[in-house]
């Protein structure tokens, strides 16, 4: 499969955690900054201030102690030979009362000004315990008034850190597919693969909306079912 296009002056962030046995769990998301392109040092003092941020918000203290950020990459995308950081401290979340399934989440939704048919951006953290639901679909009020404002506080957080003349930082999604083609493999099984686009959209993020329905990630229940 050929690399994605360049994305120019946007920090793809990957939070990676281990939930139980699930060594691979993550959230993505996108900066974009205005000034000039950070150096592979810059981006690891970055990503340290990401999982500083996920701590001082809340969010950390929301995150069962089953869980733990491992570790937090910062990828320039602007060019295959661009900048990369990573902060490798492994955090536990502190969230100590009874924990749900591996696959529930709570979901925010990155909301943008551009209308389209199909997936919009989103993340999907493991959040909340048992005492955080109104019922086994939702969440409770009170937990989703907390979690937004930690939500705005870590985003919002990192939109004032940065290095030396990177500029104004913002939220941003990014869009790499538009439509896609037919593809028959040998076996006579058609299948439809993402078209990429020549130019990724890069679309202002408007709002970090954390909804109210519990989300789900069946995978990381790793089908030990």
């Amino acid at each position: 499969m050929p690399a994605l296009p360049d994305v120019d002056k946007v920090i793809r962030i990957d939070m990676k955690f281990t939930i139980s046995e699930d060594l691979g769990a993550k959230v993505r998301f996108f900066k974009r900054y205005a000034g000039t392109a950070p150096s592979n040092a810059d981006l690891a003092e970055f990503a340290t201030d990401v999982v500083e941020l996920w701590s001082s918000s809340g969010l950390k203290a929301h995150t069962p102690s089953a869980c733990s950020l491992t570790s937090v990459e910062c990828t320039d995308l602007s060019s295959s030979t661009a900048a990369f950081g990573a902060d490798t401290s492994v955090t536990a979340g502190t969230e100590t009362d009874s924990p749900l399934s591996a696959a529930d989440c709570l979901v925010v939704s990155h909301k943008v000004g551009r209308r389209f048919r199909g997936g919009h951006s989103r993340n999907y953290w493991f959040l909340g315990a048992s005492n955080d639901t109104a019922d086994r679909q939702t969440w409770s009020d009170a937990f989703v008034t907390a979690i937004q404002t930690d939500m705005d506080a870590f985003y919002g957080g990192i939109n004032s850190e940065g290095w030396t003349s990177s500029g104004t930082i913002d939220s941003v999604a990014v869009s790499y597919y538009e439509g896609f083609t037919v593809f028959t493999g040998t076996t006579g099984r058609a299948r439809n693969v993402s078209t990429p686009r020549v130019t990724p959209i890069i679309d202002t993020v408007l709002e970090h909306k954390v909804r109210k329905g519990i989300g789900s990630q069946r995978g990381r229940l790793l089908h030990l079912a």
